[in-house]
């Protein structure tokens, strides 16, 4: 059976992020995701952020010393948004909140 990747791309100055599932390369993967994000040009350059394998992914946004931060959680079905939420309590952000929901490619 073949593997399957996601991605998350950003823009962190635009404040941009987008996810991309079931692709059937990491190249593809970070492709789709960095696309998704320049939403046709209007948020470029968008950088590929993190990639999963036959699993899950997430993003939670807070604000560290009044900046926008990304973190991502990679894990199995259910647990991504708890991992990225986990990331950013660890880091002492505040506001913590999921900006991209789970999203899984699963062979």
């Amino acid at each position: 059976m073949p593997s399957k990747f996601g991605a998350i791309a950003i823009n962190e100055k635009a404040g941009a992020v987008a996810a991309s599932s079931n692709m059937p390369s990491i190249v593809e993967a970070k492709r789709e995701a960095i696309k998704l994000c320049e939403s046709d040009g209007r948020y470029a350059p968008c950088k590929a952020n993190g990639w999963v394998r036959n699993g899950c992914i997430a993003a939670a946004s807070g604000k560290k010393l009044s900046k926008f931060q990304l973190f991502n959680g990679i894990g199995t079905q259910g647990q991504a948004e708890r991992t990225a939420i986990d990331h950013c309590n660890k880091a002492k952000a505040s506001e913590c909140q999921i900006i991209v929901p789970e999203t899984c490619s699963l062979p």
